[in-house]
């Protein structure tokens, strides 16, 4: 895993897996002239564990590991429910994502399960 070493570790329980995010400095950008916030996160299964750094803030833009972490769970369910969009994330990963689509879309208050069907008021 990498060094978490930028402050706030963002850390939630969804099924069986744990989510963590933290922001681990900034990229810069030549064709922007510009830095962003780069942010590594881990899900951990009592199976797999699965380690990414691809997600970044906007140019110039405050860390803001809320932020980030509503964009991987997001994107997990997009991933989850989305057609098109499996890609993602590895296979076993996408799968998780639509084990746990439901939880995923009340957290994000996104308004389609992965049915289709509107399941929160």
């Amino acid at each position: 895993m990498p060094k978490k070493n930028y402050g706030e570790i963002k850390e939630m329980v969804i099924g069986d897996g744990t989510f963590t995010l933290w922001c681990d400095g900034r990229v810069y950008d030549p064709v922007q002239e510009s830095y962003s916030p780069q942010y590594f996160y881990s899900i951990v299964t009592s199976n797999w564990r699965y380690d990414a750094n691809d997600i970044h803030g906007a140019p110039n833009q405050a860390p803001s590991v809320d932020n980030a972490f509503m964009a991987l769970l997001t994107m997990m369910w997009g991933c989850a429910v989305v057609e098109g969009q499996s890609d993602l994330f590895p296979e076993h990963v996408a799968e998780f994502g639509r084990e746990i689509s439901d939880e995923l879309a009340e957290i994000c208050g996104l308004t389609e399960s992965i049915d289709g069907e509107n399941g929160h008021e």
